[in-house]
């Protein structure tokens, strides 16, 4: 499966013989495809999250949103986790697009990751969260020193955010608190 949003197409193409499978029009794709239980998932930048069925391309469901998507979503244990450019993250459930609730930041989500019971998020503002999974309440939000361009990553609950001030942060997934910051003296894009 690919997408090629210049042209305004998604497509599928036999690996085997190289013969494209189905080619369907889907105007500004804002993102790569996510694959989950004989799904493909994805989203477009006029607010609407999208499955279809990867063998013909047809849609299975959709759901529009009033919002702006520049960003593509995670997908953790069936759930789809959409960012938008006014600081909400969608929830909705990977098998029918059924509506769960929505977290919010301040600002355009650069990147969010769902692990565990949390889903982790970063906005261009510099602002940072971590919001319950079943309900989408904040466990904790927090302010870095700089606007982030790019999506956090977890490791054994330790969150690393890179700023653009130059500074990488580690902080206590659980609690927000900071465990430790470097100053790279660069712009950190990622």
């Amino acid at each position: 499966w690919g997408t090629a949003p210049y042209r305004n197409r998604m497509f599928a193409v036999n690996l085997h013989n190289r013969s494209r499978l189905w080619d369907s029009e889907t105007h500004n794709i804002a993102t790569g495809l996510l694959y989950d239980d004989h799904r493909l998932l994805g989203a477009t930048g006029d607010g609407r999250v999208f499955a279809l069925d990867p063998d013909k391309g047809t849609t299975i469901w959709q759901h529009q949103t009033p919002d702006r998507f520049t960003t593509g979503p995670s997908l953790h244990e069936h759930m789809l986790y959409q960012p938008s450019d006014v600081g909400k993250i969608y929830y909705l459930r990977a098998a029918d697009g059924k509506f769960g609730c929505t977290a919010r930041l301040m600002a355009a989500i650069t990147g969010q990751v769902a692990v565990g019971d949390f889903v982790f998020a970063c906005d261009v503002l510099g602002n940072v969260g971590a919001f319950d999974k079943a309900v989408c309440d904040p466990k904790w939000k927090r302010t870095l020193d700089g606007p982030i361009w790019g999506a956090p990553a977890l490791a054994e609950n330790t969150l690393y955010v890179g700023v653009t001030s130059g500074r990488v942060w580690a902080i206590d997934g659980l609690t927000g608190h900071d465990l430790w910051y470097t100053d790279l003296n660069e712009v950190i894009l990622s």
